[in-house]
């Protein structure tokens, strides 16, 4: 009896150590994500107490606000350009001040377009013409249309015509243009234009091409060589589900060393390697708004407002180099649809527009 008496004991002992213990994190669900794959806080755990930031000032659009990429802003902040509809069912562009009140600076014909660094010069796809804004008057003209551009800086564009044939391959250019002289200031050919996004990155340096012929690459051409300076294979989450094509609402930081792409999730990419560095939390969604110049910050909304005490539009400025939450933009209406942000270079200025025209302007400035 003892001998069992003994045995008994041990291996309780030995089944106590053994034994886990019980684990105190909650289980994951709806309610209670699992923390995000690039290892940083869900969003959940400071939504509530992250600053919120009301509109400093507010304005109407005399019609609705165009598609994705329709909202730009200086990179002073002092002027914003949206692109709308117009009463005879065409598009223009619309400049606006914002130093104090916001006070409309006309109409231009288009629908893709830039602002010069500076926010004087102005450049649409209606007749590939540059306009100084103050005037009204085209300073320049390129020779033929685009679907995506940019100022290099205040005397250079880059422009480049995407195809929407992807089964046939064929060859594209990335038009350069001296606004100054009104003359070629650098054109280059590229072998396959089968892209959905180009978008200028390093400071305007480079071009980045996010290819979509059953693939998901970017190539990235230097606009001083004019040549392509890399091409990156952004890295598949799922060894199971390859990347096929870029998704939709790509977008880069200004100085390149982060992409973003909505490929089954919102993932971000090292500019150089492809490789994930992280991932949206549970509780946010990707936009077309994308990144706001200058930094890491990314414009988010938020899944499931209402358990956070938000409105259905509100913005989320989310670092995603700490991958955490930073702030929240409020005071778009819950009717509001569709709405876009865009910022300065500096971050401090972000203007939203909703669907519906309705535009607020934000400081950032005290945002950390």
């Amino acid at each position: 009896m003892l001998r069992f008496a003994l045995l008994t004991a041990a291996l309780a002992l030995l089944l106590g150590c053994n034994r886990r213990a019980p684990d105190s994190s909650p289980t994951p669900s709806p309610d209670n994500p699992a923390p995000s794959a690039g290892g940083g806080a869900t969003a959940t755990d400071s939504l509530v107490s992250l600053p919120k930031l009301q509109p400093k000032a507010k304005f109407k659009l005399p019609d609705e606000r165009w598609f994705d990429h329709s909202v730009q802003v200086s990179a002073d902040g002092k002027r914003v350009g949206i692109a709308h509809k117009t009463p005879d069912s065409g598009v223009g562009i619309q400049l606006w001040d914002l130093t104090g009140e916001p006070k409309s600076l006309g109409l231009f014909e288009g629908s893709a377009f830039a602002l010069s660094p500076s926010g004087k010069l102005l450049v649409t796809n209606r007749r590939g013409e540059i306009y100084d804004i103050a005037s009204k008057k085209p300073i320049a003209k390129m020779p033929e249309s685009f679907s995506h551009v940019c100022f290099r800086d205040e005397g250079t564009v880059a422009a480049t015509t995407r195809s929407y044939d992807f089964p046939r391959h064929t060859k594209g250019k990335i038009l350069i243009w001296d606004v100054q002289k009104n003359a070629d200031g650098g054109t280059f050919e590229i072998p396959d234009n089968r892209f959905s996004v180009a978008l200028p990155a390093k400071n305007g340096r480079e071009f980045l091409l996010f290819m979509s012929n059953n693939k998901f690459e970017v190539e990235c051409y230097d606009l001083h060589t004019k040549q392509l300076a890399r091409t990156v294979k952004p890295e598949a989450p799922d060894p199971k589900r390859p990347n096929t094509s870029s998704g939709i609402w790509s977008t880069i930081t200004t100085d390149g060393s982060v992409f973003g792409s909505d490929v089954h999730k919102m993932h971000f990419y090292d500019g150089e390697t492809g490789k994930v560095v992280g991932t949206l939390p549970p509780d946010l969604w990707a936009t077309g708004s994308g990144f706001l110049p200058g930094g890491s910050r990314y414009l988010a909304k938020v899944n499931n407002s209402e358990k956070f005490g938000l409105g259905p539009m509100a913005f989320v400025l989310f670092d995603c180099k700490t991958q955490k939450p930073v702030a929240v933009l409020t005071g778009h209406a819950s009717t509001d649809k569709e709405v876009l942000a865009a910022g300065s270079a500096d971050g401090k200025v972000i203007v939203s527009v909703s669907k519906q025209g309705d535009v607020l302007v934000y400081d950032a400035s005290s945002v950390k």
